[in-house]
């Protein structure tokens, strides 16, 4: 191989990748605020599916303040589609708020009962990464990679 190859093999081996990467998720200080449900998706990871629920973080109590951030909150999905959602489950106790008490099926819920409702939550750091180390402790994040999440949906205000 000359010179010439080895330079280019090795440019090669280091060309930019081309993927796209979304924006960082947002930061924002812990505590209460007031929050719209704006956006829904299911993602798959580690062999199950995530609910993740975006919600617009309000500046102050009056919806019509200025959104400050659209931070997600997560819901396990049963392992196997077609099983029934625990009825402890975060996501059983934030339709029982929105619908009342059992007024739906476990199996089979309607994601247009959440759909631009406002609630009050209660914002937190995630500072653990998904991965693990070899006593199965999650890692810290770097100060920089962490953000915020909704830890809990405390009432519905509309």
């Amino acid at each position: 191989m000359t010179r010439l190859e080895t330079i280019e093999r090795a440019a090669d081996e280091w060309r930019d990748l081309e993927y796209p990467v979304g924006k960082s998720l947002p930061r924002v200080a812990p505590g209460l605020y007031l929050a719209r449900t704006v956006d829904r998706k299911v993602i798959d990871c580690y062999k199950r599916s995530t609910l993740v629920l975006s919600f617009d973080l309000f500046e102050t109590d009056n919806p019509t303040s200025t959104v400050i951030a659209r931070v997600p909150m997560f819901f396990r999905l049963p392992a196997r589609q077609g099983r029934p959602l625990s009825p402890t489950s975060k996501l059983a106790r934030l339709f029982d708020l929105v619908l009342g008490p059992r007024s739906y099926r476990l199996d089979r819920l309607p994601m247009n009962a959440l759909k631009h409702k406002l609630f009050h939550v209660e914002v937190g750091d995630c500072r653990t990464s998904s991965t693990q180390d070899d006593r199965g402790n999650h890692r810290g994040l770097h100060d920089v990679c962490v953000y915020s999440v909704v830890r809990s949906v405390l009432d519905r205000v509309a």
